[in-house]
């Protein structure tokens, strides 16, 4: 069963915060680069360890669990591979590298949208 608050805050505070993040890449790349290879590597490594461990940094001694104490149901790995190429690539200087943000969001929306309407009962 879909949780209302968690819906309303992955969809009016995650997507758009994600969509921000793509669109100040996208447009300010060369003024925010040195910022954005700082908060990309932070945000890969978050990924990475939430993956690898199986917990969250945000929430101390829960397995599983996402930021606000939900099942975790996407797949960390994903995400840390998205963010880690696009760190990569705005290390590299390629000024493309928002696509592949968006491409994390789409795959956000999508799981959520399979997780949600096909496998949660």
């Amino acid at each position: 069963m879909i949780d209302k608050k968690l819906a309303l805050i992955f969809w009016f505070v995650c997507i758009p915060a994600r969509i921000f993040e793509v669109f100040l890449l996208g447009y300010y790349f060369d003024q925010l680069r040195i910022a954005f290879i700082v908060i990309l590597s932070v945000q890969t490594l978050g990924f990475v360890f939430n993956s690898i461990s199986g917990r969250n940094l945000i929430i101390k001694g829960d397995q599983d669990k996402g930021s606000f104490g939900q099942e975790r149901w996407w797949f960390g790995y994903a995400h840390a591979f998205f963010f880690g190429a696009t760190t990569v690539a705005v290390i590299s200087n390629l000024s493309g590298s928002f696509y592949i943000l968006a491409v994390d969001v789409l795959f956000g929306i999508l799981s959520w949208l399979v997780h949600y309407l096909f496998f949660d009962s």
